[in-house]
């Protein structure tokens, strides 16, 4: 537990520069992994999709939160609200599937990216808190 609050304290008190230039470094590290989910064969997807399912849960998202995905993955508005129409997924969903198939390095590497997402606004819901920090336990 001390260990999450340590790293989510670190993140929070980025400046938002620094927040998306971290995140689009983890973003390329995580990408390297590649994972990919429910026979997608781009990496890249599900790295996207993680993203957009973090700020957008239950499809409530505030503008920060959806900027600040834009700016880290360099994408418009059409291809955020794309993913948001085409999952029907949560994050919660989507980590349940893949968080016994990661090795530590891979959890890792999905914790403070997902911890970057969350700081942008300094919100994150009590499950995706409980799976994020699974994925560092």
């Amino acid at each position: 537990m001390k260990l999450w609050s340590e790293l989510f304290q670190s993140v929070v008190d980025m400046e938002y520069d620094e927040l998306v230039s971290e995140a689009r470094k983890c973003y390329e590290r995580i990408k390297e992994f590649g994972i990919v989910y429910k026979g997608d064969s781009d990496p890249k997807s599900f790295v996207t999709g993680l993203a957009v399912a973090a700020v957008a849960t239950d499809r409530q998202f505030s503008v920060l939160e959806q900027s600040f995905v834009m700016d880290v993955l360099g994408i418009d508005d059409d291809v955020f609200f794309n993913y948001i129409c085409e999952t029907d997924e949560t994050l919660v969903d989507i980590l349940e599937d893949i968080i016994d198939t990661l090795d530590i390095e891979a959890k890792s590497e999905i914790a403070y990216f997902l911890s970057l997402l969350c700081a942008c606004d300094m919100t994150v819901a009590p499950d995706e808190n409980e799976l994020i920090r699974r994925l560092i336990v």
